[in-house]
């Protein structure tokens, strides 16, 4: 049976404090016992209240290393459902995750790894339009856009947050037949395929909005940008409407 660390660092510190009033009564009573045991024990027994001492302060940290650790992955892991909380998962804290979650399941890496490339695809959407109109100096006009490509971010995050939670709660021991590795499939497939859907309205949106900065109003440019956005915006009400309809765990 593992030990927990708490009987070591319990008799290490018994030993500690023993060895301690051991050495303190070598020194009070150095006298009486040469008197009555010779200089050797008087010599000797400072030495193997030292040792005592020693084994003790070995024993206590060797208990109290298990303990600080299961204290630190508690709190490491209440930061993580802090940062995973619905409505406030950041694409950092998915990252993370999805990067925590290809140890757990190395054969999923290859669909994990889509699902990271995702995460990049819209942070080079961002930077891209933040270019576009930092250049043009248009970035109040263009705001309310700004802020729908910050809408499509969150929700694909909280379509790869389904990704994780299944994955965590997916044992290791799993085996790519098992009906719950077989889900957790399913599901990377299902929101991938979500999130490439609001990758690519987002991609043409921002080429139209693009055309429109530079002056290229060919083909009707701003009536097609509109229909993009309200293509989005519609993406966005439908899955944060079904996301609020989701039962709390």
């Amino acid at each position: 049976m593992r030990s927990n660390g708490k009987g070591l660092l319990i008799g290490g510190l018994g030993a500690l404090v023993v060895g301690g009033l051991g050495l303190t009564a070598a020194n009070v009573f150095r006298v009486a016992i040469i008197v009555n045991q010779g200089i050797i024990a008087a010599n000797t027994a400072p030495i193997v209240a030292y040792v005592l001492m020693g084994v003790g302060l070995i024993t206590a940290a060797a208990g109290a290393v298990p303990i600080i650790r299961r204290q630190a992955a508690r709190l490491s892991e209440g930061k993580r459902t802090a940062l995973l909380a619905e409505g406030k998962e950041t694409p950092e804290a998915i990252r993370s995750e999805l990067e925590r979650l290809k140890k757990l399941h190395p054969l999923l890496v290859g669909e994990l790894d889509a699902c990271l490339e995702q995460l990049d695809s819209m942070d080079r959407r961002k930077a891209q339009l933040g270019e576009i109109l930092r250049i043009s100096k248009t970035e109040d006009e263009w705001s309310s856009v700004v802020e729908l490509l910050g809408s499509v971010e969150k929700i694909i995050c909280a379509n790869l947050r389904a990704v994780i939670v299944r994955g965590i709660a997916c044992d290791q021991s799993d085996q790519p037949n098992s009906a719950h590795y077989d889900e957790l499939k399913k599901l990377i497939k299902t929101q991938q395929a979500k999130n490439q859907k609001l990758l690519d309205e987002t991609k043409e949106a921002l080429g139209h909005v693009a055309d429109l900065i530079s002056g290229d109003t060919a083909g009707g440019s701003s009536v097609e940008l509109d229909s993009w956005l309200k293509v989005l915006r519609g993406m966005v009400a439908q899955s944060t409407s079904a996301k609020e309809g989701e039962p709390t765990l």
